[in-house]
């Protein structure tokens, strides 16, 4: 009787993982049952670090219940219980969806392997900071994941931990016990140097460089007008006879003026807004006081206009 109840369990679970039904009721993707067939032989002929991606991708392409339930067997021959778990899991969720009859079977497998689970739980020791990002294993870890047991499979697993201005914070674990609990705990934190700081996140850097730009572009309008207006001097100089112009002259006259005036402003604002990049530059640069009490740096830059030019003043605390 013993020998007959195993033999059907076999036929059941063979039955079960035979035919990659898709979720949806249309004609699966030929790229799909391809890969299902190949994951399919590569397991009977025990190759299962090959299988496993084949089904892998013949489930993204079509997700299948029967293609989950392979998944998870082959997952487990590779002794990845995590993996295995949750492809089961997902076979019951997407079976009671469809009201397919292998949801028993998904069920008694994912149950069969949690016992032997392996759980990772990651906590903060040294509390919250603004832009705080964890990462275990190149997947980004939500702060709502923290302290909670979550099943991974066995093997080494690298935790990291950062935030704008501080300093990267790594370690790795070895997963090898059947039904442990591994935790990591991040540490506080650790701030870069001011000068690092000053350098990654400064706003004054950026700054620098607009306002660096603009002197640069005001010095190259300032000299192409002065060219123009000296070379319009010079005409109406050779022209006038006598120091005496005609209303034709004495217009050119009022042009080379006012070409002049442009020259002289644009050369005012120019070199006062490239001084101006220059000391916001080395100002982003300083390392920032530790004095916890002192205010924050900050700049603002003013525009100063006057009958002879212009220019840029820039005030604030540095």
């Amino acid at each position: 009787m013993k020998k007959t109840s195993t033999f059907l369990a076999a036929l059941l679970a063979s039955a079960a993982l035979a035919v990659p039904v898709p979720a949806a009721a249309q004609a699966p993707d030929p790229a799909a049952v391809q890969l299902f067939e190949d994951g399919r032989k590569l397991m009977g002929e025990q190759k299962y670090a090959e299988a496993c991606p084949k089904l892998a991708e013949s489930q993204r392409l079509s997700p299948g219940v029967g293609t989950l339930l392979n998944l998870g067997k082959c997952y487990e021959a590779l002794g990845k219980t995590a993996s295995a778990w949750t492809s089961y899991k997902e076979a019951v969720f997407l079976g009671k969806k469809l009201n397919d009859d292998r949801v028993s079977f998904a069920e008694q497998s994912a149950a069969k392997i949690e016992p032997r689970l392996m759980k990772l739980q990651i906590t903060m020791q040294g509390g919250d900071v603004p832009g705080l990002a964890v990462r275990r294993d190149d997947q980004d870890v939500g702060k709502g994941a923290f302290g909670t047991p979550i099943p991974v499979d066995p093997g080494d697993h690298v935790i990291e931990a950062t935030a704008p201005g501080y300093s990267v914070w790594s370690t790795h674990t070895v997963t090898n016990k059947e039904g442990q609990t591994f935790t990591v705990a991040i540490p506080a934190l650790v701030m870069k140097s001011g000068s690092e700081v000053a350098t990654a996140s400064s706003p004054l850097r950026a700054a620098a460089f607009a306002v660096g730009g603009i002197g640069v572009g005001g010095l190259l309008v300032g000299g192409v007008f002065g060219g123009l207006a000296v070379s319009a001097a010079n005409k109406v100089k050779n022209e006038c006879a006598n120091n005496v112009c005609t209303s034709s002259q004495q217009g050119d006259l009022s042009s080379a003026n006012t070409k002049a005036l442009a020259s002289t402003v644009g050369l005012a604002v120019g070199g006062a807004a490239l001084v101006t990049g220059v000391v916001l530059f080395v100002v982003s640069r300083s390392p920032a006081k530790s004095d916890d009490a002192a205010p924050p740096r900050s700049a603002e830059l003013v525009p100063s206009l006057g009958p002879q030019g212009g220019g840029l003043s820039v005030i604030g605390r540095f």
